[in-house]
């Protein structure tokens, strides 16, 4: 009997009933996002104490300033008043800017046009196991190591996609066909205990998430093994901090140097900031173009004509064979590249025969050849 990969798993054998499972279906929106945004209630309380601070003696400035212009006969003090009254007046406007900048709509706004893949349809079930996520082309996986660092609340589950705290999964609770908080919490709670164990282990290929997801149907090319990969550690996050550092410490060295005014005390403050800044700005930098992490995954799965299955014990996709743009291979690995899930590895050892092995390279119509760096096994 072939089994189908975009049936809903779980860890115990039994049949998983209604009350077992939080299921949703409907399409992310920008709205979604907003509503859980990270630090969203930090950053309100924010904006209240600057408006609280600033605004009042903003105004005070502002509906002052006039009747000070208006009664002054010496031109000397009308000029100062009118320079510091247009002062006052940019500090309101930068005031509203920020403020405004700092909603949850303007940031998600920002965030989402540099993620734009976080939003779509939404498709597929939560449960104790984990989550099955379809958005509209692919199916994944999202285990218990995953998911420990989803955040539960009345507002739905944020999933976290990597490690950038801003790429997630909004399933709001709009999405649920009814969502309870008290499952969603017990889920949680059990997501938390199956992480902790994995943590304490080497990854085990018999205390797979998706065990079942990855048995392989008929005609299909199955494949397992351990992986190590270099994952560079270039992020968009790295790269804004590091040019942050960078102005920094321009700007401390420049007012160290340039303004002669400053106490011995404050120009020994701005060198030393400076010196700080400059350092922390080469070492992100560093980081950012040469330095790599390397990550050690089991991973399993199966090819067919029509899709591919990659699991581990953290996720899983499912993608169709049409999404593979190319594919290199050598006496001992094979590496495909996909439109938009990346690329994947299948070592000559992962797999049970030369016949399997050849068949792989029938199913992509591919020869073997010697232009790939084949990582670590």
């Amino acid at each position: 009997m072939s089994v189908n990969p975009y049936e809903p798993m779980a860890l115990s054998e039994k049949t998983l009933s209604s009350g077992d499972r939080l299921i949703f279906d409907g399409v992310i929106e920008a709205t979604d996002y907003s509503s859980l945004l990270p630090n969203r209630t930090l950053v309100r309380w924010m904006q209240y104490g600057i408006v609280l601070l600033l605004l009042p003696l903003t105004l005070v400035g502002i509906l002052a300033l006039p009747i000070g212009l208006a009664t002054s006969r010496i031109p000397g003090d009308r000029l100062v008043a009118f320079s510091v009254f247009t002062m006052l007046f940019s500090i309101f406007l930068s005031l509203w800017v920020g403020v405004w900048s700092m909603s949850p709509r303007q940031r998600s706004r920002r965030l989402l046009r540099r993620y734009p893949d976080l939003i779509g349809a939404a498709q597929g079930e939560f449960n104790a196991s984990g989550l099955m996520f379809h958005d509209g082309m692919r199916q994944h996986w999202f285990g218990p190591s995953i998911l420990a660092h989803a955040i539960v609340s009345r507002a739905g589950i944020r999933t976290p996609v990597d490690s950038s705290p801003y790429r997630y999964l909004a399933i709001t609770s709009r999405l649920f066909d009814h969502f309870d908080l008290d499952t969603a919490l017990k889920f949680q709670a059990t997501w938390l205990r199956l992480s902790a164990i994995a943590e304490k282990s080497i990854v085990d290929e018999a205390r797979s998430v998706w065990d079942v997801a990855a048995q392989t149907p008929a005609n299909a090319v199955s494949f397992k093994g351990y992986l190590t990969t270099r994952v560079p550690m270039k992020s968009i996050e790295v790269k804004q901090t590091a040019a942050i550092h960078t102005v920094s410490a321009v700007i401390f060295i420049m007012v160290a140097f340039y303004w002669n005014d400053l106490s011995p005390y404050l120009l020994w403050a701005f060198i030393g900031l400076g010196v700080m800044s400059a350092l922390s700005m080469i070492n992100l930098w560093h980081q950012y173009y040469y330095q790599v992490r390397e990550l050690t995954t089991y991973q399993y799965g199966w090819v067919n004509a029509k899709n591919l299955v990659f699991c581990s014990n953290e996720k899983g996709l499912c993608i169709a064979r049409d999404e593979v743009t190319n594919v290199h291979s050598t006496d001992s690995a094979m590496r495909i590249e996909t439109k938009a899930s990346g690329q994947f590895w299948i070592f000559r050892d992962h797999v049970q025969s030369d016949l399997e092995w050849q068949d792989l390279h029938t199913l992509f119509a591919v020869e073997v050849k010697r232009d790939c760096r084949i990582p670590k096994q």
